[in-house]
């Protein structure tokens, strides 16, 4: 008698199969891998660019601020009929109230503005990072030492407007803003320029044309650049040099703004009142 048993055969994968299978979930993995890294760095770019801009803002909001209550000078154009004013007349009224630290003719590397009742005390990034050449300006209060990246500081005589100034002393902290700390995604000054201001000769409101470039310390800042910032390259640029801290991460945290903005100043003061009596 012959046996019709039937005869199960089980099936499995070939080692061709195992080997597509793998290799497909492999690409699935890589592709997510990258999808995520990828959105991780449009996020921090996007962290980076909106501390830029939210301490942009809070810089030219206390600037219009303080300028807008602070007392008016009865001249600070040396001449209130335009034409008859020299550019000498001009660079030495602006010392009165703006005085800079430069690295090169394009380059701060620190400086004060004077607003008459408050002074705005900065460092450049290239300052803080240790640039050859750059003049820093240290503030003493009575109870540290420090370099600052911007502060502001009470000051109604214009004292610390002095061309060369390097140390600043006698401020209280407790009268010591910082409007750039430390905790703030590494961020600094890398131009803060005060354009020669105009007065008007009925009211005397004085009118300041401010322009100031905030970036991170990171990212091989060049703001001297063809509009590609964040470049990383050696200054000067050589492409052999060594030791340059910029790399591709460095990218995703770089960001750089220009604020410009106006403010008049409109304080009344023992010589000129708020209508310029």
């Amino acid at each position: 008698m012959k046996n019709n048993m039937h005869k199960t055969h089980k099936k499995g994968f070939t080692i061709i199969e195992f080997t597509l299978a793998m290799a497909f979930i492999g690409i699935i993995l890589v592709a997510v891998c990258l999808i995520t890294i990828q959105i991780t760095n449009i996020y921090q770019k996007g962290l980076s660019l909106r501390a830029i801009n939210s301490v942009g803002r809070e810089i030219m909001d206390d600037m219009t601020k303080t300028i807008g209550g602070s007392a008016i000078v009865p001249n600070i154009n040396p001449e209130p009929a335009f034409n008859n004013i020299t550019d000498s007349q001009i660079n030495t009224a602006r010392a009165k109230y703006f005085v800079t630290n430069n690295i090169s003719s394009t380059r701060q590397a620190s400086g004060v503005f004077c607003t008459g009742s408050f002074d705005y005390v900065w460092n450049t990034a290239d300052t803080l990072k240790g640039e050859t050449g750059a003049t820093a300006i240290r503030i003493t209060t009575d109870e540290r030492i420090f370099t600052p990246k911007l502060v502001r500081i009470p000051d109604t005589t214009r004292q610390f407007c002095t061309a060369g100034i390097t140390s600043i002393s006698g401020v209280s902290e407790s009268s010591l803003v910082e409007l750039i700390n430390d905790d703030e995604s590494d961020l600094a000054l890398y131009d803060l320029t005060v354009y020669p201001a105009m007065q008007s000769s009925s009211t005397r409101h004085i009118i300041y044309s401010i322009s100031f470039i905030i970036a991170t310390k990171k990212g091989g800042i060049n703001i001297n650049s063809n509009g590609d910032f964040c470049t990383g390259k050696p200054r000067p640029y050589n492409p052999e040099a060594v030791g340059n801290e910029f790399n591709d991460m460095d990218f995703n945290y770089c960001a750089v703004n220009r604020f410009d903005f106006v403010a008049r100043q409109t304080g009344e003061s023992s010589e000129v009142s708020g209508y310029g009596n």
